[in-house]
């Protein structure tokens, strides 16, 4: 929001971005008794409020209403107000593309549509905000603009068309607690770092840039997990570093990337001209490995060869570049088939550390009366493959 004491400092900082709700009314704000048409209610008239901070039946902020459209011409010409104090764009809170509308106690309500005369669709919520986030997009084309969205907000996430049409009308998707998040876990489930991770990359598939908006300093941890997603547009903050309290760690330069994060050992690795981080997601076991080559940790300057990683630890590491090499990842190790049958699997052939060339896929040490075959037969660098094993009704069990 607009602030006299940062106003007054932009000079300062031009490049600072001033913070927005988008639909937020503060109780106190006089638009509450100017236009009371301009918030949310439920089926039976009674004002709906953004959850958060609710005590004695009322919370901070009434739920705007998102279809009103002089609601939504005020929202764009106080923006426009701010912007000329000098701000460089917008932090925009609350792009919620799932419900976050409640009553008095925080309970979650399903607003009445001004729209339709019924009671709001999950499906229409998320396109009225999208078509609202699109608005702001076209009034204000030269504003950088982030929004502080729910990154598995949608049904489908990041592959639901009013979120990807909200994601287009930023410049930034502000990721809130990074990889710090205390509801990620390890593996590859919905809740999984990876699946974070995966979402980030979806972001950068519409040619948007993330912020890891980091809450708390953790070393290591949250700086790898902006150096995993990092595509040279990204940025990463910390609440709690400032430059009284600093870390010489974000002044490490890992140069360019060699390639994609991938699995290793059972790790999130990434490779840089300059080192490499790994990163043990939570709920995991310890993991120790050894380098490919010695390198030097970030956090104490010292030389090594192998590290161990506590469940959501992750290590930065400088040094050389590590040699070009691939490995291989299967997504299923066992398959079971009838002896006459053919057994398929996916893999994938990743490129480590700067690698590439071509992998020629062969195989070994099969059962009698069986033959496999590839497809593709080779891989460039990285890529996808389908091993098939056909079996007769002599292969042994």
């Amino acid at each position: 929001s607009s602030d006299l004491y940062f106003d007054s400092r932009i000079s300062w900082m031009p490049n600072a971005w001033a913070y927005v709700d988008l639909y937020g009314i503060k109780a106190g704000s006089p638009l509450v008794s100017q236009h009371p048409d301009w918030i949310l209610h439920d089926s039976g008239g009674h004002r709906l409020y953004i959850p958060g901070g609710c005590t004695n039946g009322t919370c901070p902020n009434y739920a705007g209403d998102i279809t009103n459209s002089s609601f939504r011409n005020w929202w764009i010409a106080n923006a426009r107000s701010i912007l000329a104090k000098g701000y460089k764009g917008l932090w925009i809170d609350d792009i919620n593309m799932e419900f976050r509308v409640a009553n008095g106690s925080g309970t979650s309500v399903a607003p009445h549509d001004p729209s339709t005369g019924a009671t709001m669709t999950y499906d229409n919520w998320r396109r009225y905000i999208a078509e609202f986030t699109e608005e702001i997009r076209s009034a204000l084309p030269t504003a950088e603009i982030l929004h502080n969205s729910i990154w598995y907000a949608s049904p489908n996430r990041y592959d639901d068309q009013y979120v990807i049409r909200q994601i287009k009308s930023a410049d930034y998707v502000n990721c809130e607690r990074g990889v710090s998040d205390p509801g990620l876990v390890g593996g590859t489930g919905s809740w999984s770092v990876r699946a974070f991770l995966t979402c980030v990359d979806r972001v950068h598939s519409y040619g948007k840039n993330v912020a890891m908006d980091e809450y708390g300093f953790n070393g290591d941890y949250g700086l790898a997990g902006y150096y995993l997603i990092s595509n040279g547009g990204d940025v990463l903050g910390n609440q709690d570093v400032t430059p009284d309290r600093w870390w010489s760690g974000y002044e490490v330069n890992l140069g360019t990337p060699l390639g994609p994060r991938y699995d290793w050992k059972n790790l999130i690795r990434r490779d840089f001209l300059a080192g490499m981080v790994l990163l043990n997601p939570p709920q995991t076991t310890a993991i120790t490995v050894t380098l490919p080559v010695p390198l030097t940790k970030i956090d104490d300057g010292k030389s090594v060869t192998s590290v161990t990683l506590q469940p959501g630890q992750a290590v930065v590491l400088t040094g050389a570049a590590p040699i070009p090499d691939y490995s291989l990842s299967a997504a299923t190790s066992t398959v079971t088939v009838p002896a006459g049958t053919s057994a398929k699997y996916s893999a994938s052939v990743i490129a480590v550390g700067g690698f590439a060339g071509s992998v020629a896929l062969t195989a070994s040490g099969l059962p009698s009366g069986s033959t496999a075959s590839f497809s593709p037969a080779s891989i460039s660098k990285s890529g996808s493959f389908t091993l098939t094993i056909a079996t007769s009704v002599s292969t042994p069990a």
